[in-house]
């Protein structure tokens, strides 16, 4: 049985949004989710932890309906992080022990602050604990975000263009501090990302969208000149650089 399972799944608003979108994820697969602005990246990703509800379809985490888990246990099987995430009035430290929310039952307990620490540690955030998150620049402030994430202890990390206002060098340190942590832990990824290079970097697997469809979905064969040109109407080079395949703009 695959960890993550999407079945037939369409949303529509005034128009179809998604149209019979079918996978399957393995557990520790990093996906990178590719199409246009419009394709149906970002609803996608909020169908699969519920802040949107499918028009039909369903989606099977472990096994289970995700329709028929409650807010909390599905918050213990999966954490999302939006592209708009503004920091709050707090110490770095506080912001990533709020991810634990989902584990704590009455009161925070002695576990909850070691797993902070480690996720802390983990990340080398340990410069920044005490320090208020809203004083951080972007780049600190994205991977807090990605360490409350992390927290959760989730089996499944949904992220939506977590490196879409980062420099290069926060870029690559952000999608690294996740590829790491999450192969160590096992997590599985969905990435929404609109950098190519750098989700041919970082993934194992890619899921091309195109009109609110799967136009491609499979390793890193599917990404050909003929693929970016249908799915983004670009020409590119696609060469192999140092065992690694790259693209170049026409």
């Amino acid at each position: 049985m695959n960890f993550l399972e999407v079945r037939d799944l369409t949303f529509k608003y005034d128009r179809c949004i998604l149209n019979h979108i079918s996978f399957d994820v393995e557990r520790g697969s990093f996906i990178s989710l590719l199409g246009i602005n419009g394709a149906g990246k970002t609803t996608l990703i909020k169908n699969l932890n519920k802040l949107l509800k499918p028009t039909c379809g369903s989606v099977f985490i472990d096994g289970l309906n995700i329709a028929d888990l409650k807010s909390k246990a599905l918050a213990q099987k999966m954490a999302y992080v939006d592209q708009h995430c503004e920091p709050a009035k707090n110490t770095v430290f506080d912001t990533i022990l709020v991810g634990r929310v989902p584990h704590i039952n009455a009161d925070v307990v002695e576990e909850d602050y070691q797993k902070t620490e480690e996720i802390i540690n983990k990340l080398n955030l340990q410069d920044y604990a005490l320090r208020e998150a809203d004083t951080l620049s972007g780049g600190e402030f994205q991977k807090v975000v990605m360490a409350r994430a992390l927290a959760q202890e989730p089996k499944l990390l949904l992220l939506d263009e977590p490196t879409s206002n980062l420099d290069i060098k926060n870029q690559v340190e952000v999608m690294k501090l996740i590829k790491e942590y999450c192969e160590e832990k096992n997590i599985s990824v969905i990435v929404s990302i609109h950098d190519i290079n750098l989700a041919l970097q970082f993934s194992d697997k890619f899921l091309m969208m195109k009109n609110g469809e799967i136009y491609r979905y499979g390793d890193e064969s599917i990404i050909t000149a003929k693929s970016i040109k249908d799915v983004y109407k670009i020409d590119v080079d696609v060469i192999r650089h140092k065992n690694r395949k790259s693209i170049i703009l026409n």
